[in-house]
Order: structure tokens, then sequence, then C-alpha cells
């Protein structure tokens, strides 16, 4: 198992990407609740109970993946895809 480096700085482009990370859209707020579920758990859930069947869009730093595969090894054999901007 490997361990994720602790204290480093996330970057963010805003410049790039508004400050909303979205390009200051302006989108209406969600109408839907934060699922309670970590984002890795939910991953993991999702990808055993559709294997096969999940793409992966990551959009930004791969921390999530990466605990996903620390908690389930079988985790990369249950996506179909990870498609990422990079």
């Amino acid at each position: 198992m490997f361990l994720l480096q602790k204290g480093t700085k996330l970057r963010i482009a805003d410049f790039v990407h508004g400050a909303d990370g979205l390009g200051n859209q302006n989108f209406p707020p969600p109408n839907g609740k934060p699922i309670e579920e970590s984002a890795a758990d939910f991953l993991v859930n999702q990808a055993k109970a559709n294997p096969g069947k999940i793409t992966v869009v990551a959009l930004g730093p791969l921390t999530n993946i990466a605990l996903a595969v620390q908690m389930d090894p079988d985790f990369a054999k249950n996506i179909a895809q990870i498609v990422l901007l990079g």
C-alpha cells in the first residue's frame, strides 16, 4: 500500500476556470443534497455495483481515484475507463 502526501498544497487555476471552477457561468445551486459517503467510497461502491460500465471523468487532482485503488484492489478492473484532464 502506498501513502498519499499530506500537506501538499493544492494549486487552483481560477484564472482559467473562474472562481467557481466552472468558468463563472453562474449556474443555479444544485437541488440535491450532498451524500454522506466519501468520494472514494462512492467510486468503489459504484464500480462494484456496475462492473465494466463506469467511466470516471477526472477533471482535477486524482486523490479520490488513488484512495479508491487503495481501498479496493479490484477497483481498476471494475471500471470501464478513466478519462482525465491533464
